[in-house]
Protein backbone atom coordinates (compact mmCIF):
# COMPACT_ATOMS: atom_id res chain seq x y z
CA UNK A 1 0.00 0.00 0.00
CA UNK A 2 1.42 3.14 -0.97
CA UNK A 3 0.51 6.75 -0.92
CA UNK A 4 -1.25 8.22 2.15
CA UNK A 5 -4.88 8.39 1.64
CA UNK A 6 -7.16 11.84 1.58
CA UNK A 7 -7.91 12.44 5.10
CA UNK A 8 -10.01 9.50 5.89
CA UNK A 9 -11.21 7.60 8.90
CA UNK A 10 -12.37 4.24 8.79
CA UNK A 11 -14.44 2.76 11.30
CA UNK A 12 -15.04 -0.71 11.65
CA UNK A 13 -18.17 -1.62 13.36
CA UNK A 14 -21.81 0.17 12.71
CA UNK A 15 -22.95 -0.17 15.98
CA UNK A 16 -23.79 3.05 18.55
CA UNK A 17 -20.15 3.77 18.88
CA UNK A 18 -19.39 3.36 15.37
CA UNK A 19 -22.49 5.45 14.10
CA UNK A 20 -21.71 8.38 16.64
CA UNK A 21 -18.03 8.17 15.70
CA UNK A 22 -18.87 8.37 12.18
CA UNK A 23 -21.57 10.99 12.46
CA UNK A 24 -19.09 13.59 14.44
CA UNK A 25 -16.37 12.97 11.72
CA UNK A 26 -18.35 13.49 8.72
CA UNK A 27 -19.82 16.79 10.88
CA UNK A 28 -16.75 17.82 11.06
CA UNK A 29 -15.20 17.68 7.36
CA UNK A 30 -13.41 14.01 7.86
CA UNK A 31 -14.40 11.92 4.89
CA UNK A 32 -15.57 8.50 7.06
CA UNK A 33 -16.47 5.39 6.04
CA UNK A 34 -18.23 3.01 8.55
CA UNK A 35 -18.16 -0.96 7.55
CA UNK A 36 -20.62 -3.35 9.31
CA UNK A 37 -20.23 -7.17 8.31
CA UNK A 38 -24.14 -7.57 9.16
CA UNK A 39 -26.82 -6.54 6.43
CA UNK A 40 -28.23 -3.65 9.10
CA UNK A 41 -26.59 -1.29 10.90
CA UNK A 42 -27.39 -0.85 14.81
CA UNK A 43 -25.34 -3.79 16.85
CA UNK A 44 -27.32 -4.50 20.00
CA UNK A 45 -29.39 -1.27 19.10
CA UNK A 46 -31.26 -3.46 16.37
CA UNK A 47 -34.76 -4.40 17.00
CA UNK A 48 -37.43 -6.44 14.96
CA UNK A 49 -40.66 -5.58 14.22
CA UNK A 50 -43.33 -9.08 14.26
CA UNK A 51 -46.97 -9.30 14.23
CA UNK A 52 -47.46 -5.57 14.96
CA UNK A 53 -44.77 -5.69 17.99
CA UNK A 54 -41.15 -3.45 18.23
CA UNK A 55 -39.22 -6.13 19.80
CA UNK A 56 -35.87 -5.00 20.92
CA UNK A 57 -32.44 -7.42 21.61
CA UNK A 58 -33.49 -7.51 25.47
CA UNK A 59 -34.74 -4.59 27.66
CA UNK A 60 -33.44 -1.74 26.82
CA UNK A 61 -33.81 1.87 28.66
CA UNK A 62 -32.14 4.72 27.47
CA UNK A 63 -30.59 6.73 30.57
CA UNK A 64 -30.60 10.24 30.66
CA UNK A 65 -26.16 11.00 30.27
CA UNK A 66 -27.29 8.77 26.56
CA UNK A 67 -29.84 10.79 25.97
CA UNK A 68 -28.09 13.69 26.16
CA UNK A 69 -25.15 12.25 23.89
CA UNK A 70 -27.36 11.62 21.58
CA UNK A 71 -28.97 14.81 21.59
CA UNK A 72 -25.58 16.38 20.67
CA UNK A 73 -25.22 14.37 17.47
CA UNK A 74 -28.83 15.45 16.39
CA UNK A 75 -30.95 12.33 17.29
CA UNK A 76 -34.07 13.30 19.89
CA UNK A 77 -35.60 9.81 21.16
CA UNK A 78 -39.64 9.80 21.60
CA UNK A 79 -40.63 7.48 24.61
CA UNK A 80 -42.41 7.76 27.48
CA UNK A 81 -40.54 7.39 31.10
CA UNK A 82 -41.85 4.39 33.32
CA UNK A 83 -42.59 4.74 36.99
CA UNK A 84 -41.05 2.92 39.87
CA UNK A 85 -44.59 0.85 41.30
CA UNK A 86 -43.84 -2.72 40.96
CA UNK A 87 -43.58 -5.61 42.64
CA UNK A 88 -40.76 -7.14 44.79
CA UNK A 89 -40.08 -10.95 44.11
CA UNK A 90 -39.60 -13.29 46.86
CA UNK A 91 -39.90 -16.96 48.03
CA UNK A 92 -42.45 -16.88 45.56
CA UNK A 93 -44.84 -14.61 47.15
CA UNK A 94 -45.64 -10.80 45.78
CA UNK A 95 -44.80 -7.70 48.03
CA UNK A 96 -45.12 -3.98 47.03
CA UNK A 97 -41.86 -3.28 45.51
CA UNK A 98 -39.86 -0.63 47.96
CA UNK A 99 -38.91 2.28 45.73
CA UNK A 100 -39.44 4.96 47.86
CA UNK A 101 -40.64 6.37 51.23
CA UNK A 102 -44.15 5.64 50.55
CA UNK A 103 -43.62 2.01 49.52
CA UNK A 104 -41.03 0.98 51.80
CA UNK A 105 -43.27 1.62 54.51
CA UNK A 106 -46.39 -0.15 52.87
CA UNK A 107 -44.16 -3.20 51.80
CA UNK A 108 -44.50 -6.18 53.58
CA UNK A 109 -41.29 -7.47 52.02
CA UNK A 110 -39.47 -5.87 54.89
CA UNK A 111 -39.66 -5.60 58.74
CA UNK A 112 -39.84 -3.22 60.91
CA UNK A 113 -36.44 -2.40 61.27
CA UNK A 114 -35.27 -3.26 57.86
CA UNK A 115 -37.43 -0.43 56.66
CA UNK A 116 -35.71 1.93 58.70
CA UNK A 117 -31.94 0.70 57.04
CA UNK A 118 -33.83 0.61 53.90
CA UNK A 119 -34.57 4.22 53.61
CA UNK A 120 -30.84 5.26 55.17
CA UNK A 121 -29.81 3.03 52.68
CA UNK A 122 -31.50 4.77 49.55
CA UNK A 123 -30.59 7.97 50.75
CA UNK A 124 -27.16 6.92 50.62
CA UNK A 125 -27.38 5.34 47.25
CA UNK A 126 -28.68 9.42 46.15
CA UNK A 127 -26.63 11.11 48.17
CA UNK A 128 -22.76 9.54 47.85
CA UNK A 129 -20.36 11.16 45.76
CA UNK A 130 -19.44 7.73 43.23
CA UNK A 131 -15.84 9.13 43.55
CA UNK A 132 -15.56 8.65 47.05
CA UNK A 133 -15.90 4.32 46.41
CA UNK A 134 -13.28 4.45 44.01
CA UNK A 135 -11.86 1.21 43.70
CA UNK A 136 -14.31 -0.53 45.87
CA UNK A 137 -16.62 -3.35 44.88
CA UNK A 138 -20.20 -3.07 44.51
CA UNK A 139 -20.47 -6.16 47.19
CA UNK A 140 -18.47 -4.43 49.53
CA UNK A 141 -20.25 -0.96 49.49
CA UNK A 142 -23.70 -2.58 49.35
CA UNK A 143 -23.00 -4.74 52.48
CA UNK A 144 -21.94 -1.94 54.54
CA UNK A 145 -25.01 0.54 53.76
CA UNK A 146 -27.43 -2.50 53.52
CA UNK A 147 -26.01 -5.48 55.71
CA UNK A 148 -26.40 -9.37 54.56
CA UNK A 149 -30.14 -9.20 54.34
CA UNK A 150 -33.33 -8.54 52.55
CA UNK A 151 -31.74 -4.82 52.04
CA UNK A 152 -29.04 -5.74 50.61
CA UNK A 153 -30.90 -8.49 48.49
CA UNK A 154 -33.32 -5.08 47.77
CA UNK A 155 -30.18 -2.89 46.19
CA UNK A 156 -28.54 -5.52 44.94
CA UNK A 157 -32.07 -6.59 42.23
CA UNK A 158 -31.46 -2.48 41.53
CA UNK A 159 -28.20 -2.44 40.74
CA UNK A 160 -28.49 -5.50 38.32
CA UNK A 161 -31.85 -3.66 36.92
CA UNK A 162 -29.13 -0.84 35.95
CA UNK A 163 -26.11 -2.51 35.17
CA UNK A 164 -27.51 -5.77 33.61
CA UNK A 165 -24.81 -7.36 35.59
CA UNK A 166 -25.13 -10.25 38.11
CA UNK A 167 -21.75 -9.45 39.67
CA UNK A 168 -21.63 -7.30 42.52
CA UNK A 169 -18.26 -9.09 43.99
CA UNK A 170 -16.27 -8.01 40.59
CA UNK A 171 -18.57 -4.70 40.00
CA UNK A 172 -16.61 -1.28 40.42
CA UNK A 173 -19.03 0.23 42.84
CA UNK A 174 -17.99 4.57 42.01
CA UNK A 175 -19.13 3.45 37.91
CA UNK A 176 -22.06 1.44 38.99
CA UNK A 177 -23.22 4.13 41.37
CA UNK A 178 -22.77 6.58 38.77
CA UNK A 179 -24.68 5.03 36.56
CA UNK A 180 -27.41 4.07 38.82
CA UNK A 181 -27.55 7.86 40.20
CA UNK A 182 -27.95 9.11 36.42
CA UNK A 183 -30.92 6.14 36.22
CA UNK A 184 -32.64 7.65 39.40
CA UNK A 185 -33.58 10.98 36.98
CA UNK A 186 -35.47 8.71 34.84
CA UNK A 187 -34.63 6.72 31.75
CA UNK A 188 -36.90 6.66 28.58
CA UNK A 189 -38.21 3.69 27.05
CA UNK A 190 -38.05 4.34 23.14
CA UNK A 191 -41.20 4.40 21.25
CA UNK A 192 -40.54 1.89 18.23
CA UNK A 193 -37.44 0.28 19.84
CA UNK A 194 -34.18 1.11 19.56
CA UNK A 195 -33.78 0.02 15.90
CA UNK A 196 -35.70 3.18 15.33
CA UNK A 197 -32.67 5.01 16.95
CA UNK A 198 -30.32 3.32 14.80
CA UNK A 199 -32.07 4.38 11.93
CA UNK A 200 -31.72 7.56 13.34
CA UNK A 201 -28.42 7.37 13.32
CA UNK A 202 -27.86 6.25 10.44
CA UNK A 203 -29.79 8.53 8.27
CA UNK A 204 -27.83 11.35 10.35
CA UNK A 205 -24.32 9.68 9.42
CA UNK A 206 -25.21 10.07 5.41
CA UNK A 207 -27.42 13.37 5.84
CA UNK A 208 -23.42 14.53 7.30
CA UNK A 209 -21.80 12.84 4.33
CA UNK A 210 -20.07 9.86 5.63
CA UNK A 211 -20.43 6.50 4.48
CA UNK A 212 -22.47 3.25 5.61
CA UNK A 213 -21.26 -0.03 4.02
CA UNK A 214 -23.06 -2.86 5.77
CA UNK A 215 -22.23 -6.51 4.50
CA UNK A 216 -18.85 -5.63 4.51
CA UNK A 217 -16.57 -7.57 6.79
CA UNK A 218 -13.09 -6.21 7.79
CA UNK A 219 -11.08 -9.51 8.50
CA UNK A 220 -7.59 -7.64 8.78
CA UNK A 221 -5.85 -4.83 9.88
CA UNK A 222 -2.32 -4.09 8.30
CA UNK A 223 0.26 -0.86 8.60
CA UNK A 224 0.98 0.20 5.04
CA UNK A 225 3.21 3.83 3.96
CA UNK A 226 1.81 6.40 6.22
CA UNK A 227 -1.87 4.98 6.63
CA UNK A 228 -3.47 1.69 7.42
CA UNK A 229 -4.65 -1.10 5.41
CA UNK A 230 -7.99 -3.05 5.77
CA UNK A 231 -8.99 -6.00 4.08
CA UNK A 232 -12.46 -7.06 3.78
CA UNK A 233 -13.85 -10.44 3.22
CA UNK A 234 -14.55 -10.18 -0.46
CA UNK A 235 -10.36 -9.40 -0.61
CA UNK A 236 -11.26 -5.88 -1.45
CA UNK A 237 -8.68 -3.37 0.28
CA UNK A 238 -9.16 -0.26 1.93
CA UNK A 239 -6.82 2.07 3.39
CA UNK A 240 -7.36 5.25 5.68
CA UNK A 241 -5.05 7.46 7.57
CA UNK A 242 -7.34 6.48 11.05
CA UNK A 243 -8.99 3.43 11.81
CA UNK A 244 -11.85 3.49 15.13
CA UNK A 245 -12.70 -0.14 15.85
CA UNK A 246 -15.86 -0.34 17.36
CA UNK A 247 -16.50 -4.00 17.44
CA UNK A 248 -17.14 -6.23 20.42
CA UNK A 249 -13.70 -6.46 21.68
CA UNK A 250 -13.18 -10.13 20.98
CA UNK A 251 -13.67 -8.96 17.41
CA UNK A 252 -11.10 -6.20 18.18
CA UNK A 253 -8.66 -8.50 19.57
CA UNK A 254 -8.30 -10.77 16.13
CA UNK A 255 -8.10 -7.47 15.13
CA UNK A 256 -5.24 -6.18 16.37
CA UNK A 257 -3.15 -9.65 17.09
CA UNK A 258 -1.64 -9.39 13.80
CA UNK A 259 0.00 -5.89 14.34
CA UNK A 260 -0.40 -4.71 17.79
CA UNK A 261 1.47 -5.67 20.93
CA UNK A 262 0.27 -9.10 22.09
CA UNK A 263 -0.98 -7.89 25.69
CA UNK A 264 -3.65 -5.37 23.80
CA UNK A 265 -5.28 -8.32 22.51
CA UNK A 266 -4.87 -11.20 25.54
CA UNK A 267 -6.42 -7.64 27.66
CA UNK A 268 -9.56 -7.54 25.74
CA UNK A 269 -9.96 -11.18 25.24
CA UNK A 270 -10.30 -11.35 29.04
CA UNK A 271 -13.16 -8.54 29.50
CA UNK A 272 -15.70 -10.20 31.31
CA UNK A 273 -19.51 -9.36 29.65
CA UNK A 274 -22.51 -8.73 31.07
CA UNK A 275 -24.84 -11.54 30.02
CA UNK A 276 -29.20 -11.56 30.08
CA UNK A 277 -31.51 -14.51 29.48
CA UNK A 278 -34.56 -12.72 27.70
CA UNK A 279 -38.30 -13.94 27.06
CA UNK A 280 -39.95 -11.53 25.47
CA UNK A 281 -43.64 -11.96 24.14
CA UNK A 282 -46.20 -9.96 22.82
CA UNK A 283 -50.13 -10.95 24.06
CA UNK A 284 -53.43 -10.05 22.29
CA UNK A 285 -54.20 -8.06 25.92
CA UNK A 286 -52.78 -7.35 29.77
CA UNK A 287 -54.86 -9.80 32.23
CA UNK A 288 -53.77 -7.38 34.95
CA UNK A 289 -52.73 -3.81 33.62
CA UNK A 290 -51.51 -3.00 37.05
CA UNK A 291 -48.47 -5.61 37.31
CA UNK A 292 -46.08 -3.79 34.62
CA UNK A 293 -42.78 -4.18 36.71
CA UNK A 294 -41.41 -6.53 39.15
CA UNK A 295 -38.08 -8.01 40.48
CA UNK A 296 -36.71 -10.59 41.92
CA UNK A 297 -35.13 -9.88 45.30
CA UNK A 298 -33.74 -13.85 45.90
CA UNK A 299 -33.25 -14.57 42.17
CA UNK A 300 -32.23 -12.67 39.42
CA UNK A 301 -35.16 -12.00 37.70
CA UNK A 302 -37.19 -8.88 36.00
CA UNK A 303 -40.00 -8.16 34.33
CA UNK A 304 -41.33 -5.37 32.54
CA UNK A 305 -44.32 -4.34 30.37
CA UNK A 306 -42.36 -1.94 28.18
CA UNK A 307 -45.48 -0.95 26.17
CA UNK A 308 -47.44 0.01 28.56
CA UNK A 309 -44.97 3.04 28.50
CA UNK A 310 -43.63 3.22 24.96
CA UNK A 311 -45.34 2.52 21.32
CA UNK A 312 -43.89 -0.68 20.65
CA UNK A 313 -46.98 -2.79 19.72
CA UNK A 314 -50.63 -2.36 18.33
CA UNK A 315 -53.62 -1.25 19.82
CA UNK A 316 -54.68 -3.17 22.58
CA UNK A 317 -51.66 -5.24 22.52
CA UNK A 318 -48.90 -5.49 24.72
CA UNK A 319 -45.46 -6.60 24.73
CA UNK A 320 -44.21 -8.58 28.03
CA UNK A 321 -40.61 -8.94 28.44
CA UNK A 322 -38.59 -10.97 31.12
CA UNK A 323 -35.09 -11.57 31.66
CA UNK A 324 -32.56 -13.60 34.16
CA UNK A 325 -29.15 -11.66 35.03
CA UNK A 326 -27.08 -14.34 34.00
CA UNK A 327 -24.29 -15.02 36.57
CA UNK A 328 -20.59 -14.77 35.03
CA UNK A 329 -19.24 -17.93 36.76
CA UNK A 330 -20.91 -20.40 36.04
CA UNK A 331 -23.02 -22.04 33.17
CA UNK A 332 -26.54 -22.28 33.34
CA UNK A 333 -29.54 -24.57 31.60
CA UNK A 334 -31.23 -22.50 29.03
CA UNK A 335 -34.47 -24.79 29.15
CA UNK A 336 -34.50 -24.10 33.10
CA UNK A 337 -33.72 -20.76 32.55
CA UNK A 338 -36.87 -20.48 30.24
CA UNK A 339 -39.38 -22.33 32.37
CA UNK A 340 -38.33 -20.14 35.51
CA UNK A 341 -39.15 -16.84 33.41
CA UNK A 342 -42.17 -18.71 32.42
CA UNK A 343 -43.36 -19.55 35.50
CA UNK A 344 -42.50 -15.76 36.86
CA UNK A 345 -44.86 -14.55 33.58
CA UNK A 346 -47.50 -17.14 34.75
CA UNK A 347 -47.71 -15.03 38.18
CA UNK A 348 -47.77 -11.77 37.38
CA UNK A 349 -50.16 -11.73 33.86
CA UNK A 350 -51.94 -15.28 34.40
CA UNK A 351 -53.09 -16.38 31.23
CA UNK A 352 -50.68 -15.00 29.46
CA UNK A 353 -49.89 -18.13 27.72
CA UNK A 354 -53.19 -18.08 25.51
CA UNK A 355 -53.33 -14.84 24.51
CA UNK A 356 -49.66 -14.80 22.90
CA UNK A 357 -49.07 -13.64 19.18
CA UNK A 358 -45.78 -14.22 19.21
CA UNK A 359 -42.72 -14.54 21.39
CA UNK A 360 -38.97 -14.51 21.16
CA UNK A 361 -36.54 -16.51 23.66
CA UNK A 362 -32.70 -15.46 23.48
CA UNK A 363 -30.75 -18.26 26.19
CA UNK A 364 -27.32 -15.29 26.27
CA UNK A 365 -27.77 -12.11 25.55
CA UNK A 366 -24.70 -10.09 25.74
CA UNK A 367 -26.13 -6.87 27.39
CA UNK A 368 -22.58 -5.49 27.94
CA UNK A 369 -19.17 -5.98 26.29
CA UNK A 370 -17.45 -5.27 29.41
CA UNK A 371 -18.17 -5.09 33.12
CA UNK A 372 -16.31 -2.45 34.64
CA UNK A 373 -14.09 -4.56 37.59
CA UNK A 374 -13.30 -2.79 40.64
CA UNK A 375 -9.26 -2.17 40.78
CA UNK A 376 -8.89 -3.12 37.39
CA UNK A 377 -9.22 -0.06 34.28
CA UNK A 378 -11.25 -1.30 30.90
CA UNK A 379 -9.25 -0.06 27.85
CA UNK A 380 -8.52 3.37 26.57
CA UNK A 381 -10.31 5.05 23.57
CA UNK A 382 -6.11 5.10 22.56
CA UNK A 383 -5.10 1.91 23.91
CA UNK A 384 -4.78 -0.16 20.85
CA UNK A 385 -0.99 0.05 21.26
CA UNK A 386 -1.20 1.97 17.42
CA UNK A 387 -0.58 5.39 15.86
CA UNK A 388 -3.79 6.16 14.51
CA UNK A 389 -5.94 3.38 16.00
CA UNK A 390 -8.73 4.55 18.31
CA UNK A 391 -11.04 2.12 20.67
CA UNK A 392 -14.63 2.80 20.75
CA UNK A 393 -17.36 0.98 22.53
CA UNK A 394 -19.14 0.25 25.92
CA UNK A 395 -16.18 -1.89 26.94
CA UNK A 396 -14.15 0.88 26.61
CA UNK A 397 -12.87 3.44 29.36
CA UNK A 398 -15.57 6.07 29.54
CA UNK A 399 -16.85 6.37 33.54
CA UNK A 400 -19.57 5.43 32.72
CA UNK A 401 -21.86 2.84 31.25
CA UNK A 402 -23.53 0.73 28.59
CA UNK A 403 -24.80 3.14 25.60
CA UNK A 404 -23.25 5.94 27.28
CA UNK A 405 -20.15 4.88 27.39
CA UNK A 406 -20.43 3.82 23.77
CA UNK A 407 -21.28 7.27 23.01
CA UNK A 408 -18.73 9.30 24.91
CA UNK A 409 -16.00 6.75 23.89
CA UNK A 410 -17.22 7.65 20.35
CA UNK A 411 -16.84 11.38 21.08
CA UNK A 412 -13.24 10.94 22.10
CA UNK A 413 -12.26 8.57 19.54
CA UNK A 414 -13.01 10.88 16.51
CA UNK A 415 -11.62 13.84 18.15
CA UNK A 416 -8.17 11.73 18.29
CA UNK A 417 -8.82 10.86 14.83
CA UNK A 418 -9.53 14.01 13.17
CA UNK A 419 -6.07 15.39 14.99
CA UNK A 420 -4.46 12.37 13.69
CA UNK A 421 -5.37 13.04 9.87
CA UNK A 422 -5.66 16.58 9.85
CA UNK A 423 -3.33 17.18 12.39
CA UNK A 424 -5.78 20.26 13.19
CA UNK A 425 -6.45 20.05 17.22
CA UNK A 426 -8.65 23.30 16.39
CA UNK A 427 -10.93 20.89 13.94
CA UNK A 428 -10.69 18.27 16.85
CA UNK A 429 -12.05 20.03 19.60
CA UNK A 430 -14.92 21.13 17.03
CA UNK A 431 -16.15 17.23 16.76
Amino acid sequence: MTGRPTSNVAIIGGGMAGLAAGIRLARGGVPVTVFERSAGSGGRARSTHEHGFDINLGPHALYPGAEAALAELGIHVEGGRPGTKGIALSSGRRHILPAGPGSILRSGYLGPRQKVRAGLAFKAVLETKPESLRGRTLADWIGEIGGDGKVRALLESYFRLGTYANAPHLLDAEIALRHFQDGAKGVLYADGGWGRIADAMRRRLEQEGGTLRAGARIEALAPGDGCWGLRLASGETFAAAGVIIATPPKDAAKLLEGCGPPAIAQELRSLIPATVATLDAGVARLPRPGATLALGMDRPLYFQVHSAYAKLAGPGTHLLSAAMYLPVDEAVDPGAVREELEAMMDGLQPGWRDLRLTDRFLPSLAASCAIPVAGRTLPAVDGAGLPGVYLAGDWVRSNTMLAESSLRSAHEASQLAARQVRGHATLAAAI
